[in-house]
């Protein structure tokens, strides 16, 4: 083979393995434009499913109507369609709980589309609580009044209680039933569960409902309080300064004192029992609240614990055991405070006057007291624009093909 004949094989070859170059190349190219035309598409279906999901919060969060919604069981469905935009589908899981589960689907160009590109996003809602004290009285459980039990309401940000300082917003509430007897009676409205029984309006002066299903979580210890040394029991007059605390107990008898002087915030690993002419004594000098975060159970007989500053907000107890416990309000005195204590059976009785409100498990107001529900303590939620807010949320990405 002459030079010529041996330099056209080799053209001929170059030429080849140009010609495959460049066919790989092209179809790379091919391929990587396709990835990014469906990255973009991903991303647009990821924005309308995002939109979705304000969609769904917003529904939530408003007093409108499920119109347009289709309800089936506990959860509920919407589909919609932005246009050229795309569309989104839309699952709330028990719709009207407190915590809710919400699902989303994105959609580009359309749901109907030959193999659209859809993303999926989820999120758990949960109803925000911007105040835990929105009745008089409220329990899990049953709730009961007998004797000469009453409530009725105040605004102690305008002063003591008495005279034009009384109102009727003394709510009593339960997810479950509620009976009274004797003289009790309620200034206020009343609200059970979906099954709950109380009608007899000649125990009440407002309005009654039946759908309550109100979730009461605990509330947490805060961690700076759960890190602290253990203080031991108090069982002795002494006076506690504002600040941090973590003790045993509380343990009050005879005639000994307790001095706590606010802002201070202690959390017990045990009981509160105050007896005798013992009492808890919140230093009116104080220049902030006393919140009590206890794990075991509460027993105030006697004096119990005295708040002269006359502000129900400046003493907050918390029961904080994931167990069950026992709340004991049976002193003498009036009482100036709240109580928060989901998991326990709480009985108030006695003759001295509650101020504040109250939680429980179940709730029996008894004897010759009666509970005036301070407005202070449910301003906040009255002011609340949103109730449910996302505590977990995460972004399942859909696979796609490759293909051109």
């Amino acid at each position: 083979m002459n030079n010529r004949g041996i330099a056209s094989v080799i053209n001929l070859i170059v030429i080849l393995v140009l010609t495959i170059l460049a066919a790989v190349m092209l179809q790379r190219g091919i391929v990587e434009n396709r990835r990014t035309e469906i990255f973009v598409d991903q991303t647009r279906a990821f924005w309308l499913a995002d939109a979705g999901m304000e969609r769904a919060l917003g529904q939530l969060n408003s007093a409108a109507s499920w119109t347009g919604w289709s309800i089936q069981g506990n959860n509920a469905y919407l589909q919609s369609s932005l246009g050229t935009a795309g569309d989104y589908d839309i699952m709330i899981a028990n719709y009207q709980n407190a915590t809710v589960r919400i699902s989303v689907s994105g959609y580009f160009p359309s749901r109907t589309a030959d193999s659209p590109i859809t993303r999926n996003i989820e999120a758990v809602a949960t109803r925000v609580n911007t105040s835990l004290f929105n009745y008089a009285a409220f329990s899990n459980g049953a709730l009961s009044l007998s004797g000469q039990a009453y409530t009725d309401s105040y605004d102690s940000s305008l002063g003591v209680y008495g005279g034009s300082n009384v109102g009727a917003e003394g709510d009593v509430g339960t997810n479950a039933d509620i009976t009274a007897s004797g003289q009790a009676y309620i200034n206020g409205d009343i609200s059970t569960g979906p099954t709950g029984t109380f009608d007899n309006s000649s125990f009440f002066s407002g309005t009654s409902e039946h759908a309550n299903t109100v979730d009461l979580p605990l509330e947490p210890v805060p961690a700076y309080l759960t890190t602290l040394t253990n203080g031991g029991s108090l069982s002795s007059t002494q006076t506690i300064d504002s600040g941090n605390y973590q003790f045993w107990n509380i343990t009050l008898s005879s005639k000994t004192t307790l001095t706590i002087v606010g802002p201070a915030e202690i959390y017990l690993t045990g009981d509160i029992n105050v007896s005798g002419q013992a009492q808890v004594y919140i230093d009116p000098a104080s220049t902030g609240p006393v919140n009590i975060y206890f794990d075991g159970d509460v027993s105030l007989a006697g004096q119990g614990i005295v708040n002269p500053t006359l502000a129900p907000s400046n003493l907050i107890l918390y029961g904080t055991n994931p167990s069950a416990q026992t709340v004991t309000l049976a002193g003498q005195d009036d009482f100036y405070g709240a109580v928060y204590a989901p998991n326990a059976a709480m009985t108030l009785s006695g003759q001295g006057r509650l101020f504040g409100a109250f939680v429980g498990d179940t709730v029996s107001i008894s004897g010759q007291g009666g509970i005036h529900y301070d407005s202070q303590l449910g301003q906040a939620a009255a002011a609340a624009t949103a109730d449910y807010a996302i505590t977990a949320w995460r972004d399942i990405q859909s696979a796609f093909p490759v293909s051109p």
